[in-house]
């Protein structure tokens, strides 16, 4: 099973990661739509972007522990990710599958012929 990364972060005045340790992952990151003042990230300590309210971005294969963020408190961000596993398709089945030809399948981790 592909490892789920869900966090709420309540903005304070201090820079906060978006995550302790090095979690590289898919994720979605959204200001919520009811704060009051832009959210401010930044990545390896650099430049401040501001984020108002509302705005989501998918980030692909990032680690969130070079991201922090920081605003005013009660505002918040949401980060929700995950890892995609790479799948092939191979059009027949690897176990001759009664679909005949064009048949199509697809192979996720470890060999597992997926739906």
């Amino acid at each position: 099973m592909a490892p789920i990364f869900i966090r709420s972060i309540t903005l304070s005045g201090t820079w906060q990661k978006l995550a302790a340790t090095r979690t590289v992952l898919t994720a979605a990151i959204t200001t919520a739509s009811t704060n009051a003042q832009n959210a401010q990230f930044r990545v390896d300590g650099g430049p401040t972007v501001l984020w108002p309210a509302g705005v989501s971005a998918t980030l692909i294969g990032v680690d969130l522990s070079r991201i922090e963020v920081k605003g005013t408190s009660p505002d918040s961000v949401l980060v929700t990710g995950g890892i995609a596993f790479p799948a092939v398709r191979i059009g027949t089945s690897p176990t001759g599958g009664d679909g005949g030809a064009g048949e199509e399948f697809v192979v996720g981790p470890g060999g597992t012929t997926l739906p």
